[in-house]
C-alpha cells in the first residue's frame, strides 16, 4: 500500500504542505457542497470503501499522518470528485491558481475572526477595514 506525499522529498515541510494543501481543498469542497463529515462518509461506504467521518475530519485538520491510496480514493468519492484531485493534492503535485489561493486565504481569514474573541475580532475587523482603506488607522489603536 503506497501512502501520500510521495512527490516531495522526506522532509517535514513537504509533507506538511502537502497535508495543507489536501485540508483545505477538502474543507473548501465540504463547505461548498454543504457537506457534514458523516455525509462524506456515508457516500464512500455506500460505494463500497471503508471510510469513516473521524478520519474525514484528520483530513480536513490535517492531521500528521500519511493517507494511503485507499482513504483518498475513498474520500473523493465521498465529496463526488475526481480522485486526482485529490490525490494530487495529498500528494502536493497541485499549484493552486491565485483566484483559489485568494478564496482560500479568504476563507481562512473568516474562519479566524469566527473563532477570535470579541476583542480580537473586532481588532482583525478594524484592521481589514484599515487595509481597504474604508477607515483611518488610528495611531492608538496598534
Amino acid at each position: 500500500m503506497s501512502a501520500f506525499p510521495a512527490k516531495h522529498p522526506a522532509t517535514s515541510m513537504g509533507m506538511y504542505q502537502a497535508r495543507e494543501e489536501l485540508a483545505n481543498y477538502v474543507r473548501n469542497v465540504i463547505h461548498e457542497k454543504r457537506l457534514s463529515y458523516r455525509k462524506v462518509a456515508d457516500r464512500a461506504r455506500r460505494a463500497g470503501y471503508k471510510l469513516s467521518h473521524t478520519t474525514v475530519s484528520e483530513v480536513v485538520n490535517g492531521a500528521d499522518t500519511s493517507f494511503g491510496i485507499e482513504t483518498l480514493q475513498a474520500v473523493a468519492c465521498g465529496l463526488e470528485v475526481p480522485e486526482e484531485e485529490v490525490i494530487n493534492r495529498a500528494r502536493g503535485a497541485v499549484k493552486a491558481s491565485p483566484s483559489e489561493y485568494r478564496r482560500r486565504l479568504t476563507d481562512q481569514l473568516y474562519a479566524e475572526i469566527n473563532q477570535a474573541s470579541p476583542e480580537k475580532a473586532q481588532y482583525l475587523e478594524w484592521l481589514i477595514r484599515s487595509l481597504l482603506g474604508q477607515e483611518k488607522p488610528d495611531e492608538n489603536r496598534a
